[in-house]
């Protein structure tokens, strides 16, 4: 017989990546990697990443950085190292009220 599936524990969307909040210290290392490489495109493109993308960090419009961009950007650029943040799960996130993102159904 059929049984009715167990129900699935509620996930963040973005629960597959680790998170920093946007602080001072991140900001700082992103001035530095625009210092070192002269420009943000610069950046943008040592890293992979879409101009636009970085844009949207320096001028503050998110809250966190994920752990994927980050490294990419330390690698890409040569700045700093990903191991300097504490990297936190989306539910920390969640949970710290950085982020007011409901949590929905997988």
């Amino acid at each position: 017989m059929n049984e009715s599936p167990e129900p699935r524990e509620r996930r963040h969307p973005n629960d597959w990546d680790l998170y920093t909040p946007l602080t001072q210290e991140v900001m700082d290392l992103l001035v530095r990697m625009r210092h070192e490489l002269g420009s943000w495109r610069e950046v943008a493109y040592v890293a992979g990443k879409r101009t636009r993308e970085i844009r949207r960090i320096y001028r503050v419009e998110v809250k966190v950085v994920s752990l994927s961009m980050m490294d990419r950007l330390c690698q890409g650029s040569g700045v700093g190292h990903i191991s300097e943040f504490r990297w936190y799960t989306a539910k920390e996130i969640v949970a710290m009220g950085i982020w007011t993102h409901e949590l929905e159904e997988s």
